[in-house]
C-alpha cells in the first residue's frame, strides 16, 4: 500500500506538495468506494439467493410484509458502507485526517440505514400482526409502532449529532434534560396519543372494522386505521374523519360492536294515538275482528283475563287490544330476537296524542337489511290501526281544506 501511495505521489509531481497528500487521500477515498460497491453488488446477489431459500419456508403473511417494504434490499444496503470501513485501516495511516472523515462519514451512514431499515421492520411486523389477528377481531397496534419509530429517529438524531461534534450521545441527552418542558411541549399531541392508545387497547375500547359513532367530531362509520395521532373513520357518506385518540378516551363515543355480535338490533319506534279514537270495546268488535282474515288467528288464542280485562272483555279497550295483537305479531315473527326483550307499551300522553311504542330486537344487524325490516313492521302496525278502530294523531293543517 506504500508503494501504491509513492507511485500515486510521483504521478502527482506536477501539484504542489501541500497538496499532494490530499490529493492521493481523495483517489485512495474514490477507489475505496469503488472497489466496496463493486464487491458489494457481488455479495449482494449471493444475499439474496441465501434470502429467498429463507424465505420460501415462511407463511404467506411475512414473506409479502417483506417483499413489500424490501426489507432484504434495506439489510443488503449495509455492505458498502461495512466494506469501506473494513477496507480503511489498510489503506489510511492511524490518526491520518482523510480516515477521520471517511469514519464519521461510514457511521452516519450506517445510522441512517440502521434507522431505515428497524422502520420498515416495525412496520412489516405491525402488518403481520395486523392481518393475522383480523380474523380474530385483534387490537391494531400501529400507535405503538409508531411511537418505537419516533424514539428509534429521536436516538439516531442524538448519535449523529454526537458523531459530527465529536462528543458524546450521554452528554447531548444530559443537555436535553434542561429542555424537557420544550420537548413535551412540542411533542405533546404524540404523547397523548400514545397513552390514549394504550388505554384503547389495554381496555378493548376499540377495534379495526368497529362501527363507531362521535358526534363531536361528526365522525359515523368504520375504524380503518388507528394510529399515533389520529383515528381514521370511514364514514358512511364516503367521507373520512379524523378523530384524535386522546378524545376517544377523554370523550364518549358509541360503539356498536357489541350490537353486531349480540345477534339483536334494537327497534324503538312510536305511532301517536289520538286520545278521542280509544274506546272499550264491544261484543259486536269482537265479532267483527273474527271475521276479517288479518284478526281472526289473534282472536282465537286471546284472553282477556291476561290483559286485566273480564270474561267478555268489557273492560278491555280497543288500544288494549291492538297492543296485545302487536305483541302477538312480533312473537310470531320470525325476524325478531325472541331471546331479547320485547313489549308494546304506552308512554306518557302529550299534546299531540299517546305515544304508543314498539320496542324488540331484530336478529339481523346488517343496516339495510335492520331498515328494511323495521319500516316493514311500522308501515304493518300503521295499516292495521284502522281494524282497531283508532287513529294516528295528526295536525290539523296536514289536511288542508277540500
Amino acid at each position: 500500500m506504500d508503494k501504491l501511495r509513492d507511485f500515486l505521489a510521483g504521478k502527482l509531481g506536477a501539484i504542489s506538495e501541500d497538496k499532494v497528500d490530499f490529493c492521493v487521500s481523495a483517489i485512495f477515498v474514490v477507489l475505496i468506494f469503488a472497489a466496496a460497491f463493486a464487491l458489494a453488488c457481488v455479495l449482494r446477489i449471493v444475499f439474496f439467493k441465501i434470502a429467498k431459500r429463507f424465505l420460501e419456508r415462511k407463511n404467506p403473511y411475512v414473506r409479502n410484509a417483506i417483499a413489500s417494504h424490501n426489507l432484504i434490499g434495506k439489510l443488503a444496503s449495509f455492505l458498502p458502507a461495512l466494506l469501506v470501513l473494513a477496507f480503511l485501516p489498510a489503506v489510511f495511516y492511524a490518526g491520518e485526517p482523510g480516515a477521520n472523515i471517511v469514519e464519521r462519514f461510514c457511521l452516519i451512514w450506517i445510522i441512517v440505514l440502521g434507522v431505515r431499515l428497524l422502520n420498515s421492520l416495525l412496520s412489516a411486523l405491525n402488518e403481520i400482526f395486523s392481518k393475522k389477528k383480523a380474523a380474530n377481531g385483534g387490537n391494531y397496534v400501529k400507535g405503538f409502532v409508531q411511537i418505537f419509530q419516533v424514539v428509534v429517529v429521536f436516538v439516531a438524531a442524538i448519535i449523529i449529532i454526537g458523531i459530527l461534534i465529536d462528543k458524546s450521545p450521554r452528554s447531548l441527552l444530559t443537555g436535553l434534560g434542561a429542555s424537557a418542558a420544550i420537548l413535551m411541549l412540542v411533542f405533546k399531541d404524540t404523547i397523548l396519543g400514545f397513552v390514549a392508545g394504550i388505554q384503547l387497547s389495554l381496555n378493548d375500547m376499540l377495534r379495526i372494522g368497529d362501527w363507531i359513532t362521535v358526534k363531536k367530531y361528526n365522525a359515523d362509520g368504520n375504524v380503518i386505521e388507528v394510529g399515533l395521532n389520529a383515528v381514521k373513520v370511514y364514514n358512511f357518506d364516503n367521507t373520512i374523519t379524523t378523530v384524535p385518540p386522546y378524545a376517544l378516551v377523554s370523550d364518549s363515543f358509541q360503539n356498536w360492536r357489541t350490537m353486531e355480535i349480540s345477534g339483536g338490533r334494537r327497534v324503538m319506534r312510536s305511532i301517536l294515538i289520538d286520545q278521542q279514537s280509544i274506546k272499550f270495546c264491544s261484543p259486536k268488535d269482537f265479532a267483527s275482528l273474527r271475521e276479517k282474515s288479518e284478526t281472526s288467528a289473534f282472536l282465537e288464542k286471546f284472553t282477556p283475563e291476561n290483559f286485566s280485562a273480564d270474561a267478555e272483555g268489557k273492560t278491555l279497550t280497543n288500544l288494549g287490544l291492538f297492543r296485545a295483537y302487536a305483541e302477538f305479531l312480533i312473537r310470531n315473527n320470525p325476524s325478531v330476537n325472541l331471546q331479547m326483550t320485547y313489549m308494546v307499551r304506552e308512554l306518557e300522553p302529550t299534546s299531540q296524542g299517546l305515544p304508543l311504542q314498539f320496542y324488540f330486537f331484530v336478529n339481523n344487524t346488517e343496516w339495510v337489511a335492520f331498515e328494511r325490516i323495521q319500516a316493514d313492521f311500522m308501515d304493518m302496525f300503521i295499516a292495521l290501526l284502522p281494524l282497531f278502530d283508532l287513529r294516528i294523531y295528526q295536525e290539523e293543517s296536514d289536511f288542508g281544506e277540500s
